[in-house]
């Protein structure tokens, strides 16, 4: 291949050009067909969903900065309140998934889960009047497009995480 070089280019600048036009990443570039580029679509989705994440505020506020899960992770006395308030009202409670940013869509999956399998229990917390720092959630959680909201998430992440266990 030849270069059109500049006439006050020395030769040092001519070996190094005809060096790397010679080097074996260009050589096979030229002399082979395009190579196939795979995507992993489990690191694929994950990226989408932290994208989503980003930039929809409204997902962003129910992923991210509702934090119902560290709001009991962070207190043994509201967590307990809490288990008090299903047993005193004959109601299951599920646990809150502790945050790990490696598995974002598995965890934001498990974290809706839990905030709607135990929505009477959450409910009957804030009405108990142990709850009383509860009421940002209790506002929020008992706005009907914001629930629904919450079920079309939780729709969409369970499909991405069957998504990534099966393409694992």
């Amino acid at each position: 291949m030849h270069l059109a070089l500049k006439p006050k280019e020395s030769s040092a600048a001519r070996l190094i050009a005809s060096k790397c036009l010679d080097a074996p990443s260009s050589r096979i570039m030229r002399n082979t067909t395009p190579l196939l580029k795979s995507v992993c679509a489990v690191h694929s989705s994950a990226l989408a969903f932290k994208d989503v994440c980003k930039t929809v505020p409204e997902v962003r506020f129910v992923i991210d900065e509702m934090s119902l899960a560290s709001f009991f992770h962070m207190s043994a006395r509201r967590t307990t309140d809490l288990q008090k308030t299903a047993a005193t009202n004959n109601l299951d409670v599920r646990r809150f998934p502790q945050s790990f940013e490696v598995r974002w869509v598995e965890f934001s999956a498990r974290l809706l889960e839990t905030v709607l399998g135990s929505w009477r229990v959450l409910m009957a917390y804030a009405d108990s009047g142990s709850g009383n720092d509860f009421s940002k959630f209790h506002k929020y959680l008992t706005y009907r497009d914001n629930i629904t909201l919450i079920c079309f998430l939780a729709d969409l992440l369970f499909t991405l995480t069957n998504l990534q266990k099966t393409t694992e």
